[in-house]
């Protein structure tokens, strides 16, 4: 598949991504939250979850080749885990927990589809 298709349908995923992660923290936290269901802080940490492939695809796709993928993965967690560092808002160790659970699945999932998809 040629570069400038990959990078059109990384820019779709990513927003996909980002729409299915805001649609899930507006409907389900609010119904976890409502009912008081303990769901291992997935409702929590949602947006975390989430923040790493979406970014990640999306500077991947816009900075046309700069950048590869893994160094794309790795700038989204060193960013993000900043922003949950730096007072901005409520600090929470399950959002960094989440990050590197995102970013240690973003990167195996890039890592399968460069194995299966670019044989020889």
């Amino acid at each position: 598949m040629p570069i400038k298709n990959q990078r059109t349908i990384a820019l779709i995923i990513s927003i996909l991504l980002f729409i299915i992660g805001g649609i899930l923290t507006k409907t389900y936290r609010q119904y976890v939250y409502s009912n008081n269901i303990f769901d291992y802080h997935f409702a929590d940490t949602i947006g975390s979850l989430v923040c790493i492939p979406c970014s990640s695809l999306f500077w991947w796709a816009i900075y046309k080749g700069n950048f590869s993928f893994v160094r794309c993965i790795l700038y989204s967690l060193i960013a993000f885990i900043l922003f949950e560092i730096i007072p901005f808002g409520v600090f929470d160790y399950y959002d960094i927990v989440a990050m590197f659970i995102s970013c240690g699945l973003t990167l195996l999932i890039y890592l399968t589809y460069k194995r299966y998809c670019f044989r020889h």
